[in-house]
């Protein structure tokens, strides 16, 4: 059983999730069909990318760009264990930004979005 920020990651134009780890076809034909609807991309990791934190992103916009520059938090871990086409997909539209936060990963069992307070 995962946390949802472990499994869905929902960005500005895309929505970062593994399939696989849904095991109810219904479901799954729902999140992917949800996912798309308002017009994102889907990025489907593999069961080993969401294992390796790949879902467990967070996204930010920065200030000091004037164009509001979209950037994606993530560990170094889940981005090591990214596969290129991913991590290739999200680097069109986001910076990247990743940090080793192995500590937390390994003793707090979660990841980069899990030290994000996110204010809406």
């Amino acid at each position: 059983m995962f946390h949802t920020n472990v499994i869905l990651a929902i960005l500005d134009k895309h929505v970062v999730t593994c399939l696989d780890a849904i095991d109810n076809d219904h479901d799954k034909m729902l999140m992917r069909k949800q996912a798309t609807e308002g017009g994102r991309e889907l990025v489907d990791v593999s069961l080993e990318e969401l294992g390796n934190m790949c879902c467990n992103l967070v996204q930010l916009r920065s200030e000091k760009k004037e164009d509001g520059e979209l950037c994606l938090i993530m560990s170094e871990r889940a981005r090591k264990h990214m596969r290129k086409e991913n991590i290739a997909t999200l680097e069109k539209h986001y910076t990247i930004v990743a940090s080793d936060v192995s500590t937390i990963e390994t003793i707090g069992g979660g990841s980069a979005r899990c030290m994000v307070a996110e204010i809406f």
